[in-house]
């Protein structure tokens, strides 16, 4: 574990668990006897955390028996950035006066402006064999991005999808609205993946869970409560 400390004037600021590094591996002492290699594949993980902002984490095997063509017969990483604020507008007021005044729903300024993006890319590969048994080496790339943002108190906007690098097609993009009324809460979905198109659409009371509508594919919406309106489909 490692920690990290900035010079920022007179100031030192601290990063603890900074960075994250693990090796691990094992040796039999009695692998002659059963005919066996006595040093197991070392495992190698790294995790680096630099605040809020982001991450990255990775891994790796090293096998060095390994009859794969190469010793490295397994790695991995994994890096995201997230990025919040607002376009417009501004934070509410949270102090104790303002709480004492009753706003309606209609009134409250809420987030109206906040947005919040995130972007990652994954990345994975193995040692194998093909289909004629020659040694070849898998991999995929995924990169993903996720966009929230609320456009008044009460509208609340989300998008995403999912890239797929290694095989240059799209996995599946969703956009989402969701409404709030007053004591009800309306959320609209729309996810298009490769040969399906899938919808959800559910109203709700937000204090009588019981009490509500929904159509369609109810796995989606699975962003954060994302509407996508059926006029936003032409942009798919």
């Amino acid at each position: 574990t490692y920690q990290l400390k900035l010079k920022s004037g007179g100031e030192i600021k601290r990063l603890d668990n900074f960075a994250n590094l693990s090796l691990g591996t094992s040796y039999d002492f009695l692998a002659a006897e059963h005919a066996q290699k006595p040093w197991s594949p070392v495992a190698a993980n790294l995790s680096v955390y630099p605040g809020p902002v982001g991450s990255f984490s990775a891994s790796a095997t090293y096998d060095p028996y390994s009859v794969l063509g190469r010793a490295i017969t397994q790695a991995s990483f994994n890096t995201s950035f997230t990025r919040g604020g607002r376009l417009f507008g501004f934070a509410p007021d949270t102090s104790s006066a303002a709480r004492r005044v009753p706003l309606s729903a209609s009134s409250a300024p809420g987030n109206a402006g906040a947005y919040n993006l995130s972007l990652s890319y994954s990345y994975g590969g193995s040692a194998g064999r093909d289909a004629l048994g020659a040694p070849r080496w898998f991999q995929s790339q995924r990169l993903r991005t996720q966009l929230g943002f609320d456009l008044t108190a009460n509208w609340h906007f989300d998008y995403g999808n999912q890239f797929d690098l290694s095989r240059g097609i799209s996995v599946y993009q969703e956009i989402s609205a969701r409404r709030q009324l007053h004591c009800w809460e309306a959320s609209f979905s729309r996810r298009i993946s490769p040969g399906t198109s899938e919808y959800y659409f559910r109203i709700g009371v937000k204090d009588r869970p019981e009490i509500q509508y929904q159509s369609g594919s109810t796995g989606l919406g699975g962003l954060g409560g994302l509407g996508g309106l059926s006029s936003f489909g032409g942009l798919f």
